[in-house]
């Protein structure tokens, strides 16, 4: 008997099973982490290019990465080994991928915004390695909120660092060490992520020794062995390539530029910042700075880390770096005030996963809990305590759940508090404030007012500015604090000419603080322009001639006064009464004086305003420009004054001469003290 087939054959599943074949815990977790990483970018991203004020060592990373992008070198000057170039070089390629020197406001802007990059790829392995670890979602996702929202974190984060580079990649080394999977590949490729970190940012090796125990612990103890050796293979085949570099350039050593000298100057030849527990050092001072950024998260991360070497062994080797690298913060020697960027994933790690210890208690013990006497153990009922899902609680072990987590619950609510008041002030500043306005000003000012051919002795992120709007390399000289820990003052010096221009940042002024000679040339320089307040100030200064004359290339106040009362009287300069005041108090350029003498003897004008620099003005300046027009009603009258301000010999032939439609002249002269 034959039967016939339907005429419409179902051969797939059904909605109804497909639907239910979708995975929505693992999608939930996506949708957790995405929602996560994209708040926290947000966060990242909001005046990123303004705040914080540029730190100490950013200028020297983005000067090196404009010099790889556009120079096709790996420093501004000789590149001497002092650290492995992957991080700017990977800088780099954001950058020539993106013209992200082209597009962004300045250098440091640009580099910030490769930052940025980083930290979002750091949020999302983040969120991999603590759901490997075993943290439940709502921990990962404290995990991510702490690595994001923390004003620490978000002021280190931005910052164009060498660590910020790294972190990524030790991120997915300890991810692979920690693969369900428990395949040699992904724990040999942890070794080559550990050095491609090492190579980005040298401090990034301090991690080993928690990555060895990672694998240690993940690896079948008759295999373990094995897989550590062929990881430390992969890990010293990636980093030889540093070296196989400086061998083939035949660099290895020697009295130049090499790769032993230049781990020498690294480890050995730093200035010590001081003890972290001095008060007044430079190092306690980082300490002081990081802390008033957030107080509570780092000293959370240290007590995490130490419970969870007694009570969490899976989060033990975070813990162990956590630990490594505080030590390397409080020991004697030199600190980086960026090395607390490694600290950050560590701490946020071991901050949850001891709250979510704290919360839902120890796992183990609660599946024990389950075997005592009095619960079924036979039949479909066994099936669900014994088995790998979620072991069911009786009404009696509820109520003890009820009795330890509330305590829990209410303490870290409560801390929660605590740190999300501490920290909201700090991020409004973050989000707010523009602490690279004064720097912006003074390169404008600078590429505005410099005399071509003037050498100019500037800082690493300025030098990369300047550089890029078009100053030649030969007439900017790098300041030593930003020119690698090579530098010498008698180097720099024999490039500093005597009358060339200092610009004087916070960053430079402390390092010449420890040079005698560098201060007597601070000392013999003449502020000409001054850009913000107090200690925060950026100076441009002037270096005379003479370095003990400095009072004789400042004005003469009384002949100032003197010039400006006769001009004032001069029949054919008529003056505003706000103009006739700056003549009075002799806040107009001698120069800008005789001029006007001499055009008003040709023909009668009006002087509107000798217009103000507020730099200028806060450096003691006078004024060197005049808002003026002519009385005379002739068509050529404008061209008269134009022709007699263009035949004036040095120093009275004006800089700049702008005419506008209404007839109104703008005259500029250079300053007083690149003339």
């Amino acid at each position: 008997m034959t039967v016939a087939a339907p005429a419409f054959s179902r051969t797939e599943p059904g909605w109804r099973l497909r639907l239910e074949s979708v995975p929505i815990e693992r999608l939930r977790g996506l949708g957790i982490a995405a929602g996560l990483t994209a708040a926290t970018g947000a966060v990242h991203a909001v005046n990123l290019t303004h705040s914080p004020a540029l730190g100490d060592g950013e200028g020297l990373v983005v000067a090196r990465t404009w010099a790889a992008t556009e120079l096709g070198r790996l420093a501004p000057a000789t590149y001497l080994y002092d650290q492995p170039p992957l991080g700017w070089l990977q800088v780099s390629l954001w950058a020539r991928l993106t013209d992200a020197f082209g597009r962004a406001p300045d250098a440091v802007a640009a580099g910030r915004e490769a930052m940025l990059v980083a930290f979002v790829a750091s949020a999302v392995l983040l969120w991999v390695l603590a759901r490997r670890l075993g943290l439940s979602r709502w921990a990962a996702a404290l995990a991510l909120g702490l690595f994001g929202f923390s004003p620490l974190a978000v002021a280190l984060h931005r910052q164009v660092s060498l660590e910020n580079v790294a972190v990524p990649w030790i991120l997915a080394a300890f991810a692979l060490a920690a693969t369900p999977r428990r395949r040699l590949g992904p724990y040999a490729s942890s070794g080559a992520l550990l050095a491609v970190a090492a190579l980005s940012c040298g401090s990034a090796i301090l991690v080993a020794p928690a990555l060895a125990l990672a694998l240690w612990r993940a690896v079948p103890a008759d295999r373990r062995a094995y897989v550590i050796a062929v990881a430390g293979a992969l890990f010293a085949a990636v980093a030889g390539a540093f070296v196989a570099y400086a061998a083939l350039r035949g660099q290895l050593s020697g009295d130049g530029p090499s790769l032993l000298g230049g781990l020498g100057d690294r480890f050995a030849d730093l200035p010590s910042t001081g003890s972290v527990f001095s008060g007044g050092s430079a190092g306690n001072d980082t300490v002081t700075e990081w802390l008033g950024l957030d107080l509570l998260g780092p000293l959370l991360g240290l007590a995490a880390a130490l419970f969870a070497l007694a009570q969490l062994p899976r989060l033990a080797p975070e813990a162990v770096a956590f630990l490594v690298l505080v030590a390397a913060v409080v020991r004697p020697g030199h600190l980086q005030p960026t090395l607390a960027t490694l600290l950050l994933p560590f701490g946020a790690l071991l901050v949850a996963g001891a709250a979510e210890r704290l919360v839902e208690g120890d796992p183990a013990a609660r599946a024990a809990s389950a075997d005592r006497p009095g619960l079924p153990t036979t039949g479909a009922v066994a099936t669900r305590v014994r088995g790998p899902g979620p072991v069911p609680a009786d009404p009696r072990d509820r109520q003890g759940r009820r009795r330890t987590l509330t305590p829990a619950a209410a303490a870290l609510l409560a801390a929660g508090a605590v740190v999300a008041t501490t920290w909201a002030g700090d991020a409004r500043a973050l989000a707010r404030d523009d602490g690279t306005a004064d720097r912006r000003e003074a390169e404008d000012w600078l590429l505005a007012n410099r005399p071509a051919g003037r050498r100019v002795l500037l800082d690493a992120a300025m030098w990369a500015d300047l550089a890029h709007a078009g100053t030649p390399l030969d007439e900017m000289v790098l300041h030593p604090s930003d020119d690698g820990p090579e530098a010498d003052a008698d180097r720099v010096l024999d490039a500093w000419p005597r009358d060339g221009v200092v610009v004087s940042s916070p960053a430079t002024r402390a390092a010449a603080a420890a040079d005698v000679r560098l201060q007597a040339l601070a000392e013999g320089s003449v502020a000409v322009a001054v850009f913000g307040r107090g200690d925060d100030a950026v100076e441009v200064r002037a270096v005379g001639p003479d370095a003990d004359t400095d009072s004789a290339r400042r004005r003469d106040p009384l002949r100032a006064t003197e010039a400006g009362a006769a001009l004032s009287r001069n029949a054919g300069v008529r003056t505003t009464p706000g103009a006739r005041r700056l003549l009075a108090d002799g806040r107009v350029d001698e120069r800008v004086m005789t001029t006007l003498v001499a055009v008003g003897a040709q023909q009668p004008v009006h002087v509107d305003d000798f217009p103000a620099d507020p730099a200028e003005v806060t450096a003691g300046e006078p004024r060197r420009a005049v808002h003026l027009r002519a009385l005379d009603d002739r068509a050529d009258a404008v061209a008269d004054i134009e022709s007699l301000l263009t035949d004036q010999e040095p120093p009275y032939r004006p800089a700049d001469i702008s005419v506008g439609a209404d007839g109104w002249l703008t005259v500029t002269w250079a300053v007083t003290a690149f003339t």
